[in-house]
């Protein structure tokens, strides 16, 4: 089935409106538990101050004990739970108008597997009793001169700071010479021979648009077995494999590497 074509300005128009709706529907159950809470309030009261005297008497051992208190990290990571599904099911409230219960293509990293991805499943699936996805490309990490990226080795740095040094199409090289599963390592050497292997590209199309422009010479003997390679085929095979464009991309250094090997054997002496 075709993918049809998404009017941008026509998504964006109704994410916004989907999420001012989310947002005043929070608003309004956030109104109606207040109101109820306060005629709970009377009667909970007494419960919530004995597990409090409970709390600090469990606090107070534990400190008598030697053992140090966890409970301000555990409630840091409740609330930050809290903030995660609470975001998880927003996203999915917004995507069932634009794109519809069951999307095509899930992308994200796969750190993002496990809580992430597994609960956006199980809210959209126990909701809709349908698929979330049809595919999911979960990306390889990132390291950085055979190292983790991460701001606490001060090794970390956007897409915007390479293209200081390096043009987005070299940049775009780099990335589809490896699978998108598997990890990366990002040096400035690889990015350079990452542009050494574009401009390779680029001079044997220069350099065929050149011919072209010559006389209309009947092709030759080798220039038709080359026509007849199955490049094509090859690459097409390679990107059906789960995207596999480092295969791909040296499908398409194969035919430049003959290109290339077909004209020096048929320049003049």
């Amino acid at each position: 089935m075709a993918i049809q074509p998404i009017d941008l300005q026509t998504l964006y128009t109704q994410m916004d409106k989907v999420s001012k709706n989310v947002v005043h529907q929070q608003q309004q159950a956030q109104l109606q538990g207040s109101m109820q809470l306060d005629g709970l309030v009377k009667k909970d009261i007494q419960k919530s101050t004995t597990v409090e005297q409970m709390e600090k008497q469990e606090s107070m051992s534990s400190v008598k004990d030697g053992h140090n208190s966890n409970d301000g990290k555990n409630n840091s990571s409740k609330k930050q739970k809290s903030e995660e599904t609470q975001e998880e099911i927003v996203l999915e409230v917004i995507k069932d108008p634009a794109l519809g219960k069951t999307i095509d293509i899930h992308c994200g990293g796969r750190d993002l597997i496990f809580p992430h991805h597994e609960n956006e499943i199980a809210q959209s699936e126990c909701c809709n009793g349908v698929p979330f996805a049809r595919y999911w490309m979960h990306n390889g990490y990132i390291n950085i001169d055979n190292k983790k990226m991460s701001k606490s080795l001060g090794n970390f740095f956007t897409v915007r700071d390479i293209t200081k040094e390096f043009d987005y199409p070299v940049m775009r090289m780099f990335m589809l010479s490896a699978h998108y599963r598997s990890p990366i390592n990002f040096s400035k050497d690889l990015m350079t021979q990452a542009k050494s292997s574009l401009e390779r590209i680029e001079t044997c199309i220069e350099t065929l648009q050149f011919l072209l422009k010559g006389e209309n010479a009947p092709l030759t003997d080798e220039e038709k077995a080359l026509m007849n390679t199955d490049y094509v085929a090859r690459f097409d095979e390679a990107m059906d494999d789960d995207l596999n464009t480092a295969d791909a991309i040296s499908v398409v250094f194969d035919m430049v590497r003959d290109v290339n090997t077909l004209m020096n054997d048929g320049a003049p002496h």
